[in-house]
């Protein structure tokens, strides 16, 4: 009664003996043909009290795997007998091999092995079928195994999946809904492996938003699969831990307008996460880096890829980003991390330390040499341009943040640098504007402040990779531009260019009083510069050196020289008038000129030309040379004026009645007559010291130098 149909078979022979007291069935050879095969079995049979003792053997050279579920027998192990019938839609199974052994107060033992070749057949339901299968499957103490020796899966895009070495295991065949393992092993494209993944239980594609197609490549695909074989199975049911090698691959799914490429690729998945890593290039750019993508809880679209990437000359060409090779050169690495989400472009975060990196702003006289550290950090997205939110630098001399935009065809559009500063000579927003590919982009100085003391050497490029005859554009609106302690360019508007060095001109305020006008040329490596105004006497006082000075026409020369913030400076001043000047005033009555008082505390003392040579230092002001002339009298001077302290220590001629006193000229000094008073003046601008030496009247002008100190050298500040 184990059938319940009848099998139709060609041949049945049997010898046996059998014994009634006891009962023993012996079965010399059983020998059963079906279909041309031949199925050659031996055993006994015991009676042992209430109980059966009995072992058959069994072996049959070759069978159909159709032919296998019409001869087992429905009641022995009918979940193994329902997973192949369900499972194995045809084949050849060769070398079969059957025991089956019962011993008394114990369940039935079975043992079956067998080959298999040329099948179709599937490990899961949801997986596809694995097609010319060959490989072998044993079924002993419990325990089912099919391990697959050849064959190959179709998912459905780019070709079949080799699946030698996978096997399918019920561990325990006793258990009513048994667990299931797959251990898969498959080789083939990229997008088959990647087709597979797709299929439920895992669907990591479909849960992570990508295409299966989305690489090219080899991949080899290992792990475990764990299943109940129950119906109506549910992805929650399902537990797996893949790996995959993924070699010589090739996407631009990522990164827009990109093509990543890498010789190896390692995945990992499991229920929790899938995730990519490895060693590649993004265009021509290297990087180490790991994409990864969480599958619980459900529904989760973000993913992330995190590592470092090379940032290089190659960085900045590949992603067009516009900035030129003086800038970067050299190479060092940056921590990246980008966020992935469906229908939203990658937005992205880099920092670094910059180590390895040179960077030069050398129109600026900056330089970060490759072992030096500053800090980099980045965020924006990688859409088409790249788009930067926000940059910020910071390096020693140089610190630096905003947003920069590129344009649509690449290269710089807009860097809009809010927050600026350059060693301890400029801090101010700054804006610089590409001008298309290989030329230098524009600066804009919209604010901020200038010290042009503490200014290092620059170095022109003249324009970048284009010349010099491109130059660089300046625009400079600064709030203040420091010249000197006391002296500072206020309300300043400019533009400049570095054609040939850095020139161009601008308007200025003068401590926020008395408008100049300006201009720039280059000049021993740095820039003079020539500054003109119609209000002279507004310029002096201004600048706090002489506070009694009105009208005028004013032409200034500073020539740069030696350290930073020095210059040699010549000054021409036309038709100025000096009143209410208390140390004019004391001068005057020293040498007892009646009408010259009356003159300076009226409409003033009229010159109509007065001339200086000086050297102007960060903190002082040396005068070798100065003489002021008009009709009433003549005036020289020379000495120094501290800037930053407002004292003097001034000496000079004073010669009355200068029209007719001039007939001395030629033996003496510009603005010293034939006859003249040396004077000496100290203390403050504000507080002035007069002091004069009446006998020097007496000594004509070529031998007056006996009475007072020798001209100062430029170089001299008379601070000491």
């Amino acid at each position: 009664g184990v059938f319940d149909a009848p099998i139709s078979l060609d041949h049945v022979q049997t010898d046996f003996r059998l014994t009634l007291d006891p009962f023993e069935l012996t079965l010399g050879e059983v020998l059963v043909q079906d279909q041309g095969q031949s199925l050659v079995m031996n055993g006994h049979l015991q009676a042992t009290g209430d109980d059966w003792d009995y072992k058959l053997e069994g072996h049959m050279d070759a069978l159909e795997a159709r032919r296998l579920v019409d001869l087992w027998p429905e009641e022995a192990k009918p979940k193994t007998r329902d997973w192949i019938d369900q499972n194995i839609y045809e084949g050849r199974l060769e070398d079969i091999n059957l025991v089956l052994r019962a011993r008394p107060e114990a369940k039935p033992d079975v043992y079956l092995d067998f080959e298999f070749n040329n099948a179709r057949l599937r490990y899961s339901k949801t997986l596809p079928i694995v097609e010319d299968g060959r490989g072998r499957a044993v079924w002993m103490d419990n325990r089912f195994v099919v391990l697959a020796e050849g064959g190959t899966v179709s998912p459905g895009q780019a070709g079949p999946l080799d699946v030698t070495g996978t096997s399918f295991v019920i561990p325990d065949t006793r258990i009513k809904q048994p667990p299931a393992e797959v251990n898969l092993k498959a080789s083939g494209t990229i997008t088959s492996a990647l087709s597979l993944l797709d299929y439920p239980p895992f669907e990591f594609l479909t849960k992570a938003n990508l295409p299966v197609n989305l690489a090219d490549g080899i991949a080899d695909v290992q792990g475990l699969i764990q299943l109940p074989l129950v119906k109506g199975l549910k992805t929650k049911d399902v537990a797996f831990d893949l790996t995959a090698e993924l070699r010589n691959v090739r996407t631009d799914h990522f990164v827009p307008g990109k093509v990543i490429a890498a010789p190896v690729l390692n995945v990992a998945a499991t229920n929790e996460s899938v995730s990519v890593g490895g060693v590649g290039r993004i265009g021509a750019v290297p990087f180490d880096a790991t994409w990864t993508q969480a599958l619980q809880p459900a529904g989760v679209t973000k993913s992330r890829i995190a590592g470092t990437v090379e940032l290089s000359e190659q960085f900045i060409d590949e992603f067009n980003i516009g900035l030129s090779r003086e800038f970067v050169s050299g190479a060092t690495n940056g921590a990246f991390e980008i966020q992935l989400e469906k229908g939203e472009p990658p937005t992205f975060t880099l920092s670094s330390d910059m180590v390895g990196s040179r960077l030069a702003l050398t129109s600026l006289g900056w330089r970060k040499s490759a072992k030096t550290a500053a800090s980099l950090n980045i965020a924006g997205a990688l859409t088409s341009p790249m788009r930067i939110d926000a940059i910020s630098l910071d390096a020693p001399g140089l610190k630096a943040s905003g947003a920069i935009s590129l344009s649509k065809n690449g290269g710089l559009n807009q860097a809009t640098l809010s927050d600026v500063r350059v060693g301890n000579w400029f801090t101010g927003p700054v804006t610089l504007i590409g001008r298309g590919a290989g030329r230098a982009p524009a600066v804009s100085l919209l604010g901020g402040r200038l010290n042009l003391r503490n200014m290092p050497t620059a170095t022109s490029s003249g324009g970048g990779n284009t010349g010099r005859s491109t130059g660089i554009p300046i625009k400079a609106r600064l709030d203040r531009l420091e010249v000197s302690d006391g002296i500072t360019l206020t309300a300043f508007n400019g533009d400049f260019t570095t054609v040939g060095g850095f020139n161009g001109a601008f308007q200025a305020q003068v401590n926020g009083g008395a408008r100049v006008d300006g201009t720039v040329v280059p000049s021993n490596g740095r820039s003079a510069v020539r500054l003109t105004s119609s209000d002279a006497g507004g310029v002096f006082r201004a600048a706090g050196i002489l506070k009694q000075v009105y009208g005028g026409n004013l032409n200034l020369t500073l020539s740069p020289i030696g350290e930073s913030g020095n210059f040699d400076g010549k000054l021409d001043v036309k038709s100025i008038r000096l009143r209410d000047a208390p140390a004019m005033a004391a001068l005057l009555n020293a040498i007892s000129v009646i009408g010259l008082l009356e003159q300076l505390s009226g409409d003033g003392i009229s010159f109509t030309d007065v001339e200086a040579n000086f050297r102007l230092s960060p903190k002082a002001v040396t005068l070798t040379q100065g003489s002021a002339v008009g009709p009433s009298m003549g005036l020289s001077m020379d000495g120094y004026y501290a800037t930053n302290t407002g004292i003097l220590n001034m000496q000079g001629v004073i010669s009355p009645v200068y029209i007719l006193n001039v007939v001395g000229r030629p033996i003496s000094k510009k603005g010293e007559g034939l006859f003249g008073f040396n004077y000496a003046l100290t203390g403050t601008a504000d507080s002035p010291k007069v002091s004069v030496n009446p006998l020097s009247v007496l000594t004509p002008g070529i031998f007056r130098d006996i009475f007072r100190r020798p001209v100062p050298s430029p170089d001299e500040s008379g601070q000491n």
